[in-house]
């Protein structure tokens, strides 16, 4: 699972770094179902808590409501509009969401 974090974090950065938009969020995408993997994994190994694990269902949907905001405002963005600076602002949300995907993994070992 480590392995998985570590190659999701790289498709993150690098995909966010790239100019095809799509391409950067469908990785965030992919992040956030990742996320919610790894959450469900963390309660049903007991490394969760149930309140612990709804909360991080909000955490959840609150990133796929900012991708698709993202999402509609890319469609929108026209020179001098820069696309780069639109993903640029979900890069803090899909970061945080690996954090806890790491500390879900390491608690309770």
């Amino acid at each position: 699972m480590k392995r998985l974090l570590a190659i999701l974090a790289a498709a993150l950065i690098a995909a966010c770094a790239a100019v095809p938009t799509n391409v950067s969020l469908v990785a965030a995408t992919k992040t956030v179902q990742a996320y919610v993997q790894v959450m469900d994994q963390a309660l049903l190994r007991g490394r969760i808590t149930p309140d612990q694990a709804a909360k991080a269902s909000d955490r959840a949907k609150e990133a796929r409501t900012a991708i698709a905001d993202t999402h509609a405002l890319l469609a929108g963005c026209k020179p001098p509009c820069d696309p780069q600076q639109i993903l640029n602002k979900l890069q803090p949300t899909l970061f945080e969401l690996e954090r806890q995907m790491r500390e879900a993994q390491g608690a309770k070992q």
